[in-house]
């Protein structure tokens, strides 16, 4: 539904395999959208805005945050079977631009991974461009809607196909912190064992009014395979941490786009895809923060995406299985 629409009902339908999102809204409003089943799509990693249902805001429509979109969404199913695609992606110039979204409620969420439920992503200077992500209970917290909607994981085979080993052999952090390198001086990396997590974490401490870089290097990428990071972490306070695939080497070229995922209190796993822009035998993966933060579990895998693998991409029938989490 694009630009200045207004007044439609979507209602009843089934929407799959969509490399992008399922039910997008554009600059639109007064919508109504229920009983919907909506599911598989925003499979394709490439594409960073992706949802079941995706709404975006933008300059070129002259909607703004005063204007109330007068949305209403109710009892849709929304199943994100990818771990790179959301069930609800919103996207807009400024954050103040989705305060009068409209109503929502009675909708149940699907993914593999709680975090998949909510994304939002504003219009940011810099270089990264993640989007925020949310589980229902802090989506609900936060914007005081989806009254009466549930959430429930995502069970059945993952629609990747992880290919040889860890190519960070320590990333599970119970060995040495030989390897792992970080800059500047002033800054330090230690292990440190903490209740939240099973075995120890490795502490990177971060001197007040300064960044510190953490990196591990050693490993090929290669521009015509996907990747999948993974990895676990928490923060002093609420910040970014920024990642990014560098040359090992001279000139040290990024190789592929910066993203930063929000840090704080309590540890969050993030998951995350790409594609390198250019090959390189000697990479490395860099994260980058502005204050102390603990991180665990690291590992980088070259992955095959099935949904590109002819045999594997075929539409599916009714909803995947799903198993309830209390």
């Amino acid at each position: 539904i694009d630009d200045r629409s207004s007044h439609i009902l979507i209602k009843a339908n089934k929407v799959s395999h969509c490399s992008t999102a399922g039910i997008y809204i554009h600059n639109a409003k007064v919508i109504t959208i229920i009983a919907n089943n909506v599911f598989s799509n925003g499979n394709n990693p490439a594409n960073k805005e992706k949802g079941q249902l995706y709404i975006k805001l933008d300059t070129l429509g002259r909607l703004g945050g005063k204007v109330a979109l007068d949305l209403k969404i109710a009892l849709n199913k929304w199943t994100a079977t990818s771990e790179s695609s959301y069930c609800m992606f919103l996207s807009a110039d400024k954050k103040n631009d989705l305060n009068q979204l409209g109503a929502f409620s009675q909708n149940q969420f699907t993914a593999s991974h709680s975090s998949q439920s909510v994304a939002q992503s504003f219009h940011q200077e810099g270089l990264c461009h993640a989007p925020e992500e949310f589980t229902l209970p802090m989506w609900q917290n936060n914007t005081k809607n989806e009254n009466g909607s549930t959430f429930k994981q995502l069970k059945g085979k993952s629609d990747f196909e992880i290919i040889g080993k860890n190519m960070i052999t320590n990333g599970n952090m119970t060995l040495s912190t030989n390897g792992w390198i970080i800059w500047p001086a002033q800054s330090t990396i230690m292990h440190e064992k903490l209740k939240v997590i099973d075995g120890p974490a490795l502490e990177v401490f971060v001197p007040t009014s300064t960044e510190a870089l953490l990196y591990r290097g050693g490993f090929p990428l290669d521009n015509k395979k996907y990747y999948r990071l993974s990895f676990s972490i928490m923060s002093a306070e609420n910040s970014t941490i920024e990642f990014v695939p560098l040359m090992a080497g001279s000139p040290w070229q990024a190789l592929g786009d910066y993203t930063c995922f929000t840090t704080g209190s309590t540890y969050r796993t993030y998951f995350y895809f790409f594609k390198p822009g250019t090959s390189c035998l000697e990479a490395r993966v860099n994260f980058k923060s502005n204050t102390t933060f603990w991180i665990d579990s690291i590992s980088l895998h070259e992955v095959i995406m099935s949904p590109y693998l002819s045999a594997k991409s075929k539409s599916i029938s009714g909803s995947p299985e799903v198993v309830a989490i209390k």
